[in-house]
């Protein structure tokens, strides 16, 4: 399992333990892919077997602009979508989750973007049926 902790010191400025926690949770993201879990695992933390979470990723990613920079690929958006889904809470899913390292301003961002998407799919997929809550 990897871990990482954070480490506040008193002589470095704010913006500092920012840029410094953004590289953690980058280098994290970077370490670790959710499809190194064991099949059980995959679908314990994300609800759905692995086969079908790349079925879904190869029909979204068209979808999403290009990725720039140290950007969040399509997979790690997925994943950090469907922990949300599978937990309801970004404090005990995504936030704290070795995973899907995200920010949870990054993360409103992108479980918005990556719903969204989903759902145009989804409705694709069905014929307009996909009725809203």
């Amino acid at each position: 399992m990897i871990s990482a902790n954070y480490v506040s010191d008193s002589d470095s400025s704010d913006s500092e333990q920012v840029e410094n926690l953004a590289a953690s949770r980058r280098m994290l993201r970077c370490m670790f892919d959710p499809l190194q879990l064991s099949n059980q695992a995959f679908s314990k933390n994300f609800r759905v077997s692995k086969e079908m979470f790349m079925k879904i990723l190869e029909e979204i990613t068209p979808k999403f602009p290009p990725v720039k920079g140290h950007g969040l690929t399509v997979k790690e958006m997925l994943a950090a979508t469907l922990r949300f889904l599978a937990e309801g809470s970004y404090q005990h899913g995504v936030g704290t989750d070795f995973s899907v390292a995200i920010a949870q301003p990054t993360f409103s961002i992108v479980f918005a973007k990556t719903l969204k998407i989903l759902e145009e799919y989804l409705r694709s997929q069905n014929g307009n049926t996909v009725r809203r809550c």
